[in-house]
């Protein structure tokens, strides 16, 4: 190791051990033992707050542009009874939703001199005991800033609150489905896979005034699974099997931005396994998957998912031939 190399490095640890041994940093030794933790971390969008949720039930915050970032926490959020292990913010970076394994969902606006002071309870803890490592909800916000989406723990509970309402747990809506409801990473589209043995899907458009008195509901297969793949939340993918005939199977493909989406067959083929490997461009252009073949090479199928006759117009690549030299 090169000398600057340990000087710098010797300087590293005696500035994390400082910052560790201040008396107006931590909590007291005790209490930092046992209780101190650190459960959940989140960033705003505009790099002003650090947000970490502790083992000891509070939330703290750390102004980013202080000079002095860790000599004490800006504010300290406290309700929740047990470890918060959830933490969401508004891409407006308004908004902060904690969440504990007790069950407990709470709000506070990250806008306001002090965020401690406006703060709103959602979800009250869970009635029986919970174990410090399960419960309580999964935590998203949708791309608006308006919407905080809440998975429960237990399969069949959804709550949604409305960010912009006076009162968001007033104006909470609760899905009740055994499905599994999940957020398209451009955070707009919440789709429900409607369970395995379903024959349709249902998806929310977070985007509309009221998404909730309209959903796009459109058919597909039994047994086709969805996987949600695509970065700009635009496409909606899922493979069948054919129960008849098990080695035959379809890769199946819904355009969300259609009013009614209808499956689109990208290829049917005989696959002993699922895709070996897929991949999916940011702008949502160009899907590429490759499959286990008994004619090998195994090739590599490449799609335009812009191009208006999908099935019959895709590249086939050929895929990497065996070679029995060793390349280093």
């Amino acid at each position: 190791m090169r000398p600057n190399t340990m000087l710098i490095m010797l300087i590293l640890n005696s500035l994390v051990w400082s910052i560790l041994t201040r008396a107006d940093n931590t909590l007291p030794s005790k209490q930092l033992k046992e209780d101190g933790a650190v459960e959940s971390v989140a960033i705003d969008p505009a790099d002003l707050w650090l947000v970490t949720g502790g083992n000891d039930g509070n939330v703290r915050l750390w102004n980013l542009r202080t000079q002095e970032l860790f000599a004490k926490s800006s504010s300290v959020l406290r309700g929740h009874r047990q470890p918060v292990r959830q933490l969401a913010i508004t891409p407006d970076g308004q908004w902060l939703a904690t969440g504990s394994s007790d069950g407990m969902v709470r709000l506070c606006n990250l806008a306001c001199s002090d965020p401690s002071v406006i703060s709103h309870e959602l979800s009250p803890p869970e009635v029986k005991a919970r174990s410090k490592d399960r419960g309580g909800w999964t935590l998203e916000m949708s791309g608006n800033s308006r919407w905080l989406i809440g998975r429960g723990a237990e399969l069949g509970r959804t709550k949604v609150w409305d960010l912009q309402a006076q009162d968001p747990k007033a104006k909470s809506v609760v899905l009740e489905t055994s499905a599994t409801l999940e957020l398209c990473p451009n955070h707009r589209w919440l789709v429900s896979d409607g369970g395995y043995d379903a024959e349709k899907t249902q998806v929310w458009d977070l985007d509309a005034t009221d998404p909730w008195s309209r959903s796009v509901t459109f058919q597909r297969l039994r047994r086709a699974p969805l996987d949600v793949k695509s970065p700009d939340g635009r496409w909606v993918f899922a493979r069948h099997r054919d129960e008849m005939e098990p080695t035959k199977d379809q890769i199946l493909l819904w355009d969300l931005k259609e009013k009614s989406p209808t499956a689109k067959i990208l290829i049917t083929h005989k696959w002993p396994t699922p895709p070996r490997a897929s991949g999916i461009s940011p702008d949502g252009q160009w899907l590429a998957m490759t499959f286990d073949f008994d004619d090998k090479p195994y090739p590599v199928d490449l799609w335009d998912l812009r191009n208006d006759n999908l099935p019959s117009r895709h590249l086939v690549w050929p895929g990497h031939e065996h070679d029995s030299e060793t390349h280093l």
